[in-house]
């Protein structure tokens, strides 16, 4: 059962990494993921009201 769920995170991590949310170079551990900002995906950034 463990192993499943291992394989789903590791899945949903290459997904956001090919969306622009993460950075992952070293998947080596889950401990090597970097969330990007906005301005590090070169997305405009969130006005405030």
């Amino acid at each position: 059962m463990a192993g499943k769920r291992k394989d789903k995170i590791i899945s949903s991590l290459k997904e956001l990494e090919k969306q622009g949310y993460i950075r992952w170079e070293n998947k080596s551990s889950v401990e090597h993921v970097v969330i990007l900002e906005a301005w590090e995906r070169g997305a405009a950034p969130i006005k405030k009201p």
